[in-house]
């Protein structure tokens, strides 16, 4: 709707609460497996959110008509990175590795982006979002890279991180319970 300010008021306001509902669950002792993958699930459906409407503000005349593929294509990369972000650490956590490494981890994403917007708008004919989203979509490439390396290194090397255990784990999803049933 053109409403950056807003819009980088409600990201601010929504990573606020992020943060608080852990809490209140540890807090009030109502953790719990669901609450943590339904948390996560959506993180990234806000995530989404935000990118998409981003792309959409960009396609609709938020940048001069000769940038806006440009702006699109990298809205939509900050998007894809953002996601392989939070896919890589799942992954890795999946296979008993601890993995928070990286530059542009969601909390630095969120204030890069929701600060300036904030504070700025959109700036001049879109250039400030156009730019915040340049850095975005660089920073959140380097953090899946480093995290891939990062993994690679701690698997060759055979440190594992906490918790971690050495069983093998199955990479084809549903296989295992296949085997189990016998079928």
């Amino acid at each position: 709707m053109g409403e950056i300010q807003l819009g980088g008021a409600f990201l601010l306001a929504s990573g606020i609460f992020d943060i608080l509902d852990g809490q209140v669950a540890r807090d009030g002792n109502r953790m719990s497996t669901f609450g943590a993958f339904y948390d996560s699930t959506l993180d990234r459906v806000g995530e989404t959110a935000v990118f998409l409407g981003i792309a959409l503000w960009f396609a609709q005349g938020g940048v001069p008509a000769a940038r806006m593929p440009l702006a699109v294509g990298l809205a939509i990369a900050a998007l894809s990175a953002s996601m392989l972000v939070s896919y890589t650490r799942a992954r890795a956590e999946g296979l008993g590795l601890e993995c928070k490494v990286g530059i542009a981890q969601r909390a630095e994403r969120f204030m890069g982006l929701g600060i300036p917007t904030v504070l700025f708008g959109a700036g001049r004919d879109g250039a400030l979002l156009f730019w915040i989203v340049v850095v975005l979509a660089a920073v959140t490439a380097i953090t899946v890279v480093q995290r891939v390396i990062y993994v690679a290194k701690i698997t060759a090397t055979g440190k594992r991180g906490a918790g971690a255990g050495t069983a093998h784990r199955d990479t084809l999803p549903g296989h295992r319970a296949v085997l189990r049933k016998g079928s």
